[in-house]
C-alpha cells in the first residue's frame, strides 16, 4: 500500500471511530451476574447507595499519564440516579498555581451525560453516568496537575447525598506527557474593538472689550498709512508625506507604528466561526502529523505537518469533532489526540 494511501485509510478510521463513539451510549450492556452500582467489581466491598454516592471513577486516573494531549477530564459513576451540584472543582498546576474552576452545575464547561458502549466495556460496568469537564485550553506537555473538588458537586437526583470534599494534591493527579502531541488547544473568537471618535477641540470665543475704536490720525506727508502696511505671512503648511520623505533622504529614520494586538475570547462551546488555534508537537518517534475531520465539522488551511509549529483550523459547524493523527517515519499510525 503507498503512503498516500494509507494515510487516506488511517484519517477514514480515525473518522469512523468518531461516528461510532457519537453514537453510542443508547444501548446498554447490563450488568453482570453479581455485580451492580452498589458493587460494581468483584473484590469490593458492597455500598449502601441510600447512604453513600458510591464508587467513583476519574480520567485521567490518579497518579496516571495522559498521553500526547489533555483537553477533556472525566468523571464516571456507577449509577445514573444522580445530578450536577454547585460545588466547586478547581484545577491547579503542580506549583500550586489555579488553572481553571467551574460550579459542576455550569452546563457551559461541563456536559452530564449517559456513559457510551464504549465506556461501559472498559470499565465493564453495566450502567453509569459520566460527566465531562471541558478545558479552555488543552494542557501542556510535561506538566503535572491536580484537581480538587468541593462537597455537593455531585448529588443524588433527590439531593440527599453528595460527593465528600476532595482537597490536597494527591487525591486525583495526574500529568501530560509525550514528545509529540498537542499543546494548549483553544477554541477562540476575536473581541470587537471600538475605535472612539475624536473629540473636536473647543473653539475659542473672543471676550467683548470696552475699549474704545481708535479716532483716525490725519496723515502726514510722506508717512506711510499703517492700513497699506503688508501683515506678515502666516507660516505655510507642511505636507506630512513630503516630510517624511525629506526625512528620509536626510537619513532620518522614522518611528514605526506600533500595531494593536488583537484580543480574544476563549470558547468553551464554539460555534462555527471560531477559530481553532494550537501549537502542534513532533518529536521523538513521530515524523509526522496529519489533521482529520468528521462530518464536515472543521477547516484546515493545511493537514500535513513535519515540525512542530502554530496551527490554525476554523470551526464550520456546532460540536466540531476533529484530532490529530501521529504517524512514524514509515507511516504507521503512532496515536491520536482527539476534541470533540
Amino acid at each position: 500500500m503507498s503512503r498516500l494511501k494509507r494515510k487516506l485509510a488511517l484519517a477514514l478510521a480515525a473518522a469512523l471511530a468518531l461516528a461510532c463513539a457519537g453514537a453510542a451510549g443508547a444501548e446498554e450492556n447490563g450488568w453482570r451476574e453479581g455485580l451492580s452500582a452498589a458493587k460494581p467489581y468483584e473484590g469490593v466491598p458492597e455500598v449502601d447507595l441510600s447512604e453513600k454516592l458510591g464508587y467513583i471513577v476519574y480520567s485521567p486516573m490518579n497518579s496516571q499519564e495522559a498521553k500526547n494531549s489533555c483537553q477533556r477530564l472525566f468523571i464516571y459513576l456507577p449509577r445514573k440516579d444522580v445530578k450536577a451540584g454547585d460545588g466547586l472543582v478547581r484545577l491547579y498546576s503542580e506549583e500550586d498555581e489555579p488553572l481553571w474552576e467551574s460550579a459542576m452545575s455550569n452546563e457551559e464547561a461541563i456536559e452530564q451525560r449517559d456513559m457510551t458502549s464504549a465506556e461501559l466495556n472498559s470499565l465493564l460496568w453495566g450502567d453509569g453516568t459520566c460527566f465531562v469537564m471541558r478545558l479552555p485550553k488543552s494542557l501542556e506537555l510535561g506538566k503535572t496537575y491536580y484537581i480538587n473538588m468541593e462537597e455537593g458537586c455531585i448529588q443524588t437526583a433527590d439531593g440527599k447525598l453528595s460527593n465528600p470534599e476532595m482537597d490536597g494534591k494527591y487525591a486525583w493527579r495526574f500529568a501530560v506527557v509525550g514528545d509529540y502531541g498537542v499543546n494548549s488547544m483553544e477554541y477562540r473568537r476575536p473581541i470587537p474593538t471600538l475605535t472612539p471618535e475624536p473629540t473636536p477641540e473647543p473653539t475659542a470665543t473672543p471676550e467683548p472689550t470696552d475699549t474704545p475704536e481708535p479716532t483716525a490720525t490725519p496723515q502726514q506727508s510722506g508717512t506711510p498709512d499703517p492700513a497699506m502696511t503688508q501683515a506678515p505671512s502666516a507660516t505655510p503648511e507642511v505636507d506630512p508625506e513630503l516630510e517624511a520623505l525629506l526625512a528620509l533622504a536626510n537619513g532620518i529614520t522614522p518611528e514605526p507604528t506600533a500595531t494593536p494586538e488583537i484580543e480574544y475570547e476563549t470558547r468553551q462551546r464554539p460555534e462555527a466561526g471560531d477559530e481553532i488555534h494550537f501549537e502542534l508537537v513532533i518529536g521523538g518517534e513521530a515524523a509526522e502529523a496529519v489533521l482529520y475531520g468528521y462530518n464536515g465539522t472543521v477547516d484546515f488551511p493545511l493537514v500535513t505537518f513535519h515540525e512542530s509549529g502554530e496551527v490554525f483550523g476554523k470551526v464550520l459547524k456546532e460540536d466540531p469533532a476533529w484530532g490529530v493523527m501521529f504517524l512514524d517515519d514509515q507511516g504507521n499510525e503512532l496515536n491520536r489526540a482527539e476534541f470533540r
